[in-house]
């Protein structure tokens, strides 16, 4: 019989190990000698990123995307914004810095200070996820027809969460 071990860590999402009799092992029996330790966690814990594929079937899965998509060089745009704002275009060039083409270009909003897990307050760990800024239509555009690979930001997803199906 397996034993659950559960880790509450108060900077990082928890997550669950299991261990295990090797004669109980997920990929079939074992040999009843030593142990298997199974660790899981949610996809969308910690930092992570969403395949073009998540989103349309004829784009990239993970292993597809080119590794210049992952390394390279850009700029940190310093963009505060609160619950649910939009980072707009005209954000973007206030912060007076250069978006180059291939740029990989990440975006502060001070979003990652409001992080909460249930456990801590589940009322603002929904709040955290419910009601982030993000990016608006016309901020996304800007960026693509710079030339931008990747973007990366301090919120659960790029676009505001007022913008997204979920929040329908």
């Amino acid at each position: 019989m397996p034993t659950f071990y559960f880790w509450k860590n108060w900077h990082h999402p928890p997550f669950f190990a299991t261990f295990s009799d090797l004669t109980e092992t997920s990929l079939g029996q074992g040999t009843g000698e030593g142990f298997v330790t199974l660790v899981s966690f949610l996809t969308h814990t910690g930092t992570h990123m969403d395949s073009p594929r998540h989103f349309r079937r004829d784009r990239w899965y993970l292993h597809e995307i080119p590794a210049d998509r992952f390394l390279g060089e850009g700029s940190v745009l310093n963009v505060p914004k609160g619950p649910n704002e939009d980072i707009t275009v005209r954000d973007i060039e206030a912060t007076g810095i250069e978006v180059r083409r291939g740029d990989l270009v990440a975006i502060d909003t001070g979003w990652h200070r409001r992080y909460q897990t249930p456990g801590q307050d589940r009322e603002g760990a929904h709040f955290y996820f419910t009601q982030h800024p993000g990016l608006c239509r016309e901020s996304a555009e800007w960026l693509v027809e710079r030339g931008v690979v990747t973007v990366l930001i301090d919120t659960p997803a790029a676009a505001a969460m007022r913008l997204t199906e979920a929040s329908a």
